[in-house]
């Protein structure tokens, strides 16, 4: 039988890790072989993005079954291009200390490129190289030999921050930097926008103590641009500075 929802408690759970910066430790870097990547008629086989030789036979056959495909042919070219059935890439995996979790999503570099029967369709580990030159400072040249341990070893202090890609949470690979190199997190009001200071000035000055969902009640006002910009404004505030004390009421007593 149906009752009247307008009073039951809704408890906000957390969905995975939260975006933002993060000051991390380095644990691992691996390499994976013959990633399995997206062809038409892989979708929803739970295939895609795993290495070949961890699959079961089932899903060998299924992979095995699917045709090489090819990207729409460009003025150009003298033939289509194959896409990727498989690729060896490297994966680095940082720890958040303070929660032990791993992050392992988003530092990824593709080095070669296969087609179904294991022909090399491409091969280059520039986005590899790069991404240890900006995360270390390596003053690494065209010619130069040298492996992972010679720049990043496992305990190594890296910041970086975690964005959304679609429905995931990854890490930003362009912003992976040794701690030693980083420039100071910036916070408070000082990180805010031009736009955010603005609305953090007039909550302070007419929201203090209120409940918090009576910001809702702005973004359609126009007082701070349009609905997009007012819902910013407030993002920024939330990430940057303390904007209430018990999660429910307003109180910028503390927003500096």
């Amino acid at each position: 039988m149906s009752n009247s929802a307008w009073d039951e408690q809704i408890v906000v759970k957390g969905a995975g890790v939260p975006t933002g910066v993060y000051e991390t430790v380095f644990k691992d870097v691996v390499r994976e072989n013959k990633v399995v990547q997206y062809r038409s008629g892989l979708s929803g086989q739970k295939v895609i993005g795993k290495e070949y030789d961890s699959l079961d036979a089932d899903q060998k056959a299924i992979v095995d079954g699917i045709p090489d495909e090819y990207w729409p042919q460009r003025p150009n070219d003298d033939a289509p291009r194959m896409k990727a059935a498989f690729i060896d890439q490297y994966r680095f995996i940082f720890t958040d200390p303070k929660t032990g979790t791993d992050l392992k999503f988003g530092a990824v570099f593709p080095v070669v490129q296969y087609s179904k029967d294991g022909t090399v369709i491409s091969a280059s580990n520039k986005g590899l190289v790069d991404f240890i030159i900006q995360a270390t400072g390596a003053p690494i040249v065209p010619g130069d030999t040298f492996t992972v341990r010679d720049y990043i070893k496992p305990g190594d202090e890296f910041r970086l921050e975690l964005v959304k890609n679609g429905n995931f949470t990854e890490i930003d690979k362009t912003s992976v930097v040794k701690k030693e190199l980083a420039k100071p997190i910036v916070k408070g009001v000082e990180a805010l926008s031009p736009k955010a200071k603005e609305l953090l000035e007039f909550l302070k000055a007419n929201y203090q103590g209120r409940p918090k969902r009576d910001v809702v009640d702005l973004y359609g006002t126009g007082q701070f641009g349009t609905l997009q910009e007012t819902m910013s404004a407030w993002q920024e505030i939330m990430k940057n500075v303390p904007y209430s004390s018990d999660g429910k009421t307003l109180d910028f007593s503390e927003a500096v």
